[in-house]
């Protein structure tokens, strides 16, 4: 009875979205004679979110939710059908979130992919959709670009109110009882009026994961994003400088250190109420590697989407990508590939 209660007076709500996509795209490395490979892919993807809150007397508000996710990709992507669930706790001190959730790093990331402006089947999607090794390029794609070390790993996370502009936000994630590669993450971020009715918006981002075994090949892993991003009108523009580091427990001629870099550029403009069109230019390096040192990848993506109806738009992404292996010129590929989505939300 008094758990009826409890729920009566919670405000309940579910929303979700259903996406599909057509995929195709191409590249300079054939595939394997009779691999049955090919060069296009239709997928989708269905979420639907379940969330309760309700606000005690002294005004404390508190909750819970959890994103049930069915997806239809290749076989290397992660099919959890409960892929974030989560329960929240906040008041004038903040909030506090507690389970599987994205960290600061990300959440609060400037980068294009958490932005969402246009969908594209990113270079990363198409040099990794074979088991083929010369595709598996080992820098940054640009593709779910951020400085977050956890992904969905159950974790805390703290983020301070809104203080005349200023938000920041930390967290602690669990790898399991099997690993020792926890995360601590934190993300600053300072937004600002401009222009009239534009807005300046400047964060960092910064994210350590321990080794995940004490083996001496085992890796801790530093990742750090500082990012930029101006609104003007219709106009939004965003610039993001992305680092990684990854440091063997004991470096050696098998094990050595790795550091990459990349920056990202967005442009996006509503050009009227139902049509957004978009440029992303991506490129990163491997300033120190073991087998890899100074290859160097760039892609450039041009997109449209276009809102049908309150609900519902469909978007056209075309990417251009290339890779340069600095010592084998054979590993070099480039290609393009063409994203069309259709998603309807509820």
């Amino acid at each position: 009875a008094l758990s009826g209660v409890t729920v009566a007076a919670a405000d309940i709500s579910i929303s979700g979205h259903v996406r599909f996509h057509y995929d195709t795209w191409s590249d300079d490395k054939k595939d394997a004679a009779n691999s049955g490979a090919n060069n296009n892919n239709m997928s989708g993807d269905l979420q639907l979110w379940v969330k309760g809150e309700t606000v005690t007397d002294a005004g404390t508000t508190y909750g819970a939710a959890i994103r049930l996710r069915d997806r239809t990709t290749d076989a290397t992507k992660d099919q959890d059908n409960v892929d974030r669930r989560y329960l929240t706790i906040a008041d004038d001190w903040g909030k506090i979130t507690l389970g599987r959730q994205w960290a600061p790093s990300y959440s609060m990331s400037l980068a294009s992919d958490w932005r969402g402006t246009i969908a594209y089947n990113g270079a990363e999607n198409v040099t990794r959709n074979t088991a083929d090794p010369v595709r598996n390029v080992p820098l940054m794609t640009g593709t779910f670009l951020s400085a977050s070390t956890s992904g969905m790993q159950d974790k805390i996370v703290y983020e301070t109110p809104d203080i005349s502009g200023f938000k920041a936000g930390v967290s602690m994630s669990d790898a399991g009882s099997g690993s020792k590669a926890n995360s601590t993450e934190f993300a600053l971020q300072y937004g600002m009026s401009a222009f009239g009715d534009g807005s300046i918006k400047v964060g960092y981002a910064a994210a350590a994961q321990a080794e995940a075994t004490g083996a001496n090949d085992s890796t801790k892993t530093d990742k750090s994003e500082i990012g930029a991003e101006v609104s003007f009108g219709d106009l939004t523009a965003s610039l993001v400088q992305l680092s990684q580091k990854k440091t063997p427990k004991k470096a050696d001629a098998s094990n050595k250190v790795e550091k990459q870099s990349g920056q990202e550029l967005e442009v996006a403009y509503n050009a009227t109420d139902s049509l957004t069109v978009n440029l992303v230019y991506f490129t990163s390096k491997l300033t120190e590697s073991m087998d890899h040192k100074d290859d160097k990848f760039k892609s450039t993506g041009v997109g449209a989407k276009y809102t049908i109806a309150p609900g519902l738009f469909t978007s056209l992404g075309y990417q251009k990508f290339d890779y340069t292996d600095a010592d084998t010129k054979t590993n070099n590929n480039g290609g393009n590939s063409i994203r069309v989505r259709v998603h309807a939300s509820f």
